[in-house]
């Protein structure tokens, strides 16, 4: 968890598509050359991420339930579009500028509230619950579903952070709770977007089903990974003191750091898995229909064909075509807003304590294959 790149970088330059075994057992293709997993993240004709084209052999991800099964990362073209369009109001236009506002405020509130006589884990007290109030704001939830998914959050996220021999929490354990509030959520009248797809299924624009995996995707799927994007932002941006004035007083430059502390430790290490719809050659490795295959975006981002010393983080490179957020149609709806997010948090620490240091050599990681970001970052907050 500390490093993977090491290994990463061996199997990117003498075997670029590699037969793996995934934890839970069942193989599947690895791939980690930048212009192959871009390419490939981008193949609409060739790959699908339904997993009913598995041929069964392979990793498929982890089984849901029926009703959760038709999310926006696992259904094709025009199913895969109009849901996109069904829940692009928050990512979009004054819903966007209206969601980061909300989570700006609420950075600035839980910056000011913090001790800065001792130091401050800032992945718990400032990475954690932005990351739920960014959910919140795209996805209000009735109060009982809110409650209930704090509390899911709590024990599935951030407590094995806090408690270094604490059993990991795999989200396929835990999918009981989260039909719990998935059942609320789409059956007591909401408000924005949860009314939107409320309305949206009952005039017959979007199925049962599908009313009850969009609800899943938004609440479950991005929570993880944003608290971890957070944790890296917070941790680069606030450990290089070079550009602390510029990053404090400019959004741009925040955006374009961010973009490259994303680049460096990207949270989600793997996108979702394709399913190859034909026989394909990838870097001369022969690759049969039905098989799987998971692109490495963190193998692609360090890659040296692509960017010029990808080992060192540079908080201006300029440009930055990272792969942190995916690519293509099925690249990350809130990638607009991703930035103004991970903007807010940096700025408010900036803003309220401008000297602040983060403790050398206390970041502990922790994830699994799919998901890396830092436990803990440590800082010492001052004016």
């Amino acid at each position: 968890m500390t490093n993977p790149h090491a290994g990463l970088a061996t199997l990117r330059e003498q075997s670029p598509a590699v037969r793996v075994r995934t934890p839970d057992g069942p193989p599947a293709w690895l791939v980690t050359r930048y212009a192959d997993v871009r390419d490939l993240l981008r193949d609409e004709t060739r790959l699908s991420v339904n997993p009913d084209h598995s041929a069964g052999e392979d990793y498929a991800g982890f089984e849901l339930p029926p009703q959760l099964r038709p999310h926006l990362l696992a259904v094709d073209a025009t199913q895969h579009d109009r849901l996109r369009e069904l829940i692009s109001s928050p990512f979009s236009g004054d819903g966007l500028h209206r969601t980061a506002e909300v989570v700006e405020e609420e950075a600035h509130r839980l910056v000011a509230a913090l001790a800065p006589e001792q130091p401050v884990d800032l992945v718990a007290e400032l990475a954690f619950p932005l990351a739920l109030t960014a959910v919140r704001a795209v996805l209000p939830l009735p109060d009982p579903a809110h409650q209930a998914f704090a509390e899911w959050a709590h024990d599935a996220l951030l407590a094995p952070r806090r408690h270094e021999n604490a059993v990991e929490v795999r989200a396929r354990d835990t999918l009981g709770r989260m039909a719990e509030i998935i059942q609320t959520a789409t059956t007591v009248p909401g408000d924005g977007l949860l009314g939107e797809l409320q309305a949206a299924c009952q005039h017959g624009r979007l199925s049962a089903h599908e009313l009850a995996a969009q609800v899943f995707y938004l609440l479950f799927v991005p929570t993880e990974p944003l608290v971890d994007a957070f944790g890296v932002v917070l941790l680069r941006l606030l450990t290089d003191t070079r550009h602390r004035a510029v990053l404090r007083e400019s959004p741009a430059a925040r955006h374009v750091a961010a973009a490259e502390a994303l680049r460096f430790d990207t949270p989600q290490g793997l996108a979702a898995p394709r399913f190859a719809l034909v026989d394909l050659d990838i870097a001369g490795v022969p690759v049969r229909a039905g098989q799987t295959l998971l692109l490495s975006l963190a193998a692609a981002n360090r890659d040296p064909r692509q960017f010029d010393h990808p080992d060192e983080l540079i908080l201006t490179r300029s440009p930055n075509p990272h792969l942190a957020l995916g690519r293509g149609d099925h690249n990350c709806p809130a990638t607009a807003l991703s930035y103004h997010l991970l903007s807010s948090s940096v700025a408010a620490v900036l803003r309220h304590y401008p000297s602040t240091t983060v403790a050398p050599g206390s970041t502990q990681w922790r994830g699994n294959f799919r998901h890396r970001g830092p436990a803990s970052v440590w800082a010492h907050l001052q004016p």
